[in-house]
């Protein structure tokens, strides 16, 4: 019989009251998000963007449940410089740094559940993928 080692160590999770989510909000999540990008990017062909959408000066993207913001950054790669984009998710940690963001991207904290009234329809874009483990039914 061979012997197995567990690893015990502990990982950070998010602080946003009132949310189950169960996921860790760590560097080794960031890397986990940035992979699962990539594998889905590959899936689809390298699209991100399924529709031919018009982006005329002052459009604006949102990605809800933004993570490590991969999705947004990507997207941002993909899209003139005039376009404002915005990403939200209930865990500060895993934004990219401050110092690398573009001045045409915001990021805040916020929970998919409880965007504010004013964003109806604000956005020419909206992205929000893989939540199933950040809502529960009744949320859906």
């Amino acid at each position: 019989m061979s012997s197995t080692q567990v690893d015990r160590s502990y990982r950070v999770t998010h602080s946003y009251p009132g949310v189950l989510y169960i996921l860790p909000s760590d560097d080794g999540e960031k890397a986990r998000l940035a992979r699962q990008h990539q594998l889905y990017k590959t899936l689809f062909g390298g699209r991100i963007i399924f529709f031919v959408i018009p982006f005329p000066p002052n459009s604006e993207v949102l990605d809800i449940g933004t993570g490590s913001a991969t999705w947004l950054t990507d997207c941002r790669s993909l899209l003139p410089e005039y376009v404002q984009f915005y990403g939200i998710d209930i865990e500060l940690k895993l934004f990219p740094a401050y110092a690398v963001n573009p001045p045409n991207t915001h990021f805040s904290v916020a929970s998919a559940t409880t965007l504010p009234s004013y964003w109806t329809s604000k956005f020419n874009l909206v992205n929000q993928r893989l939540l199933i483990l950040a809502l529960i039914k009744t949320e859906w």
